[in-house]
């Protein structure tokens, strides 16, 4: 009885992380969405230094995409403010889906894992 309490124990604290991992990423993806909204010329400041400021809290700043993400966002964001029109955000906006589409494949990976052993 008691190992079965503990190997619940157990997968609760996985599916509670994986769940916590599934909120960062929401939010790091609205962050992102957010910012890629604001346009060129944009009109409030503020909206842009509060989504580049938070997508930079809900990363982590060892993750070694970290470095090019704030490149990119800066490069981004004086291009947005200057309006150039000449600017190719391709390159943000792919670093930004892959940055989610490895956080996710580790979600999934998380999922499978926590199903093997429920």
């Amino acid at each position: 009885a008691r190992e079965a309490m503990e190997h619940q124990t157990k997968l609760n604290a996985k599916a509670k992380i994986a769940e916590f991992r599934q909120a960062w990423i929401n939010n790091l993806r609205d962050a992102m969405a957010n910012l890629m909204g604001q346009g060129y010329g944009a009109h409030a400041p503020s909206d842009v230094i509060e989504a580049t400021a938070k997508i930079q809290l809900l990363m982590n700043k060892k993750d070694g995409r970290y470095p090019q993400l704030t490149k990119s966002m800066k490069q981004y964001v004086i291009a947005m403010k200057s309006a150039d029109q000449q600017y190719d955000s391709s390159e943000f906006i792919g670093l930004c889906q892959d940055i989610l589409k490895n956080e996710w494949e580790v979600l999934k990976k998380e999922l499978l894992e926590l199903k093997a052993i429920g």
